[in-house]
């Protein structure tokens, strides 16, 4: 909503000159510390509610003083006890259940106990939660109020949400789009039907759609109506920018879609990274096994080899031993054989000085 300060916000609130502020919602506190500065040059008061800001809400409480009273809870608790307010900002819980409950205690808070009804701009009215629920914790919305819904993302143009597509996927959105009981602007046309005060509902068709509400008695002929005349658009203007927001809701969802890619293969490359971590230590220790290994085998060969070498002169004796005993038998038993058995006798005493002299032990 702090896109919509200088043109929209800060001069309805100067119009409207509120003792008593609410903002619905606070995020980073860029809008609240803009909404506080006004609240010191003014002397109004700003009630923030939000269970969850993303600042120090205590340092701020203190720094701000009297001008801030911090609400740490959900807007249907904070406000019964706020009171009568003049200015509101609704940017809280984008769903049907919250937005039209909210209207309904601050209805009761102001023009039930006798006051004037207040000023309240509401963000996103347009696409994606105009129409479709957005639970930021289910468990804090009643089961029976509760869409249909599941952490898938969502895209223009397509009712039914799309796995792994669009934005906002990280949020638990309603399946479906435009049924009954559906969405931010429909909370606020329901609430609206339910009474039968002459409320005025105008829309500023740009960054997601902020809502302007207020009861139109409450603000004829007085300076916040013109301030709202000069934010008044012409169908022709109107519809221009109505195209323009999409180009850039197209552009938004093309971003989203980037960053979850880019997200993905982050997630992927760490992955990556903490198996190669994780390994090290199992792969440095396979190395040194594979070194010993080598270091084994290599003796292994060492002792084969000698003893083969063992094995050669080993049958070498046994040959030469055989070839004397038979030399011997045949000389005495066999007279006939003796050259013979001479000559094969010398060939192997040849043989066994060849293996000896080419270093065969």
């Amino acid at each position: 909503m702090n896109r919509f300060w200088t043109e929209v916000i800060e001069p309805l609130a100067r119009a409207a000159q509120p003792k008593i502020m609410v903002e619905v919602g606070s995020d980073y506190g860029v809008g609240t510390e803009k909404l506080l500065g006004l609240c010191k040059s003014t002397g109004a008061l700003l009630h923030v509610v939000d269970p969850v800001p993303k600042y120090d809400a205590d340092e701020w409480s203190a720094r701000w003083g009297d001008s801030l009273v911090f609400h740490r809870e959900l807007s249907l608790d904070a406000l019964p006890v706020i009171g009568a307010m003049d200015f509101v900002l609704l940017d809280g819980d984008h769903n049907w259940y919250t937005v039209r409950h909210e209207l309904e205690v601050i209805y009761g808070q102001t023009v039930a106990a006798g006051h004037p009804f207040p000023l309240i701009l509401l963000h996103d009215v347009g696409w994606p939660y105009g129409r479709r629920d957005l639970y930021y914790d289910p468990d804090t919305i009643p089961e029976e109020f509760q869409q249909p819904h599941a952490a898938i993302g969502i895209l223009p143009d397509h009712s039914d949400l799309v796995p792994n597509r669009g934005m906002n996927g990280h949020h638990f959105n309603a399946l479906s789009e435009g049924t009954p009981r559906n969405g931010v602007r429909t909370g606020i046309e329901d609430f609206i039907n339910d009474h039968d005060d002459d409320f005025t509902f105008r829309v500023l068709p740009v960054f997601f759609g902020l809502g302007i509400l207020y009861r139109t008695a409450d603000l004829k002929d007085g300076p916040v109506q013109l301030v709202l005349d000069a934010l008044s658009l012409s169908p022709g203007l109107e519809e221009l920018l109505r195209r323009v927001e999409r180009e850039r809701v197209d552009l938004t969802v093309a971003h989203h879609e980037r960053l979850a890619n880019y997200e993905v293969s982050q997630a992927r490359v760490a992955s990556v990274e903490r198996f190669i971590q994780n390994n090290q230590v199992a792969l440095g220790e396979l190395g040194n096994k594979l070194h010993q290994t080598r270091n084994e085998l290599d003796q292994t060969r060492v002792e084969l080899a000698d003893t083969r070498g063992r094995l050669s002169a080993w049958e070498s004796k046994i040959s030469v031993r055989a070839a004397v005993k038979l030399e011997r038998l045949v000389t005495t038993r066999a007279p006939h054989l003796a050259s013979f058995i001479k000559k094969v006798a010398r060939r192997v005493r040849q043989r066994v000085n060849h293996m000896r002299s080419a270093g065969v032990r």
